[in-house]
């Protein structure tokens, strides 16, 4: 992931919340936790860029890796795709993927996304892949 550096630690982890709040109120962002049955944090799923004017918004998320290969990555986007659906007026939802990262490919294509375009390979060495779907 973009933000994530081997030296992330408490100030960054109180930096994004605060980015998500703020992003939150300002009606263009719209951030969940996913927790287990005990309450544990399992992962989050963001809607990123919400812009009524042109129906569209980023789906980002991120599941811990213990909590991996059970569903809840392709369940939450279900969830939060149902969200959008009766609290926006965006009707495009897109996002961001590695073309590696087999798993999340698989969560978005699991939910009806379709790859839309292969970007050029960046500087991690990554080849982004644009998927969207409408909702």
């Amino acid at each position: 992931m973009v933000w994530y550096h081997d030296a992330y630690g408490l100030d960054d982890a109180r930096s994004w919340i605060d980015y998500t709040l703020a992003d939150s109120e300002a009606r263009t962002g719209a951030h969940f936790a996913i927790c287990g049955s005990d309450g544990s944090l399992l992962g989050v799923m963001s809607l990123e860029g919400i812009d009524d004017a042109t129906g569209r918004a980023m789906l980002g998320y991120w599941v811990a890796t213990p909590a991996t290969g059970q569903g809840i990555a392709r369940r939450s986007v279900e969830d939060v795709l149902g969200w959008a659906r009766k609290n926006t007026l965006i009707d495009v939802v897109w996002a961001v993927v590695a073309e590696e990262n087999g798993p999340s490919r698989r969560v978005l294509e699991a939910n009806a996304f379709t790859l839309v375009r292969q970007c050029p390979i960046d500087e991690r060495g990554d080849r982004p892949l644009i998927y969207e779907r409408a909702i």
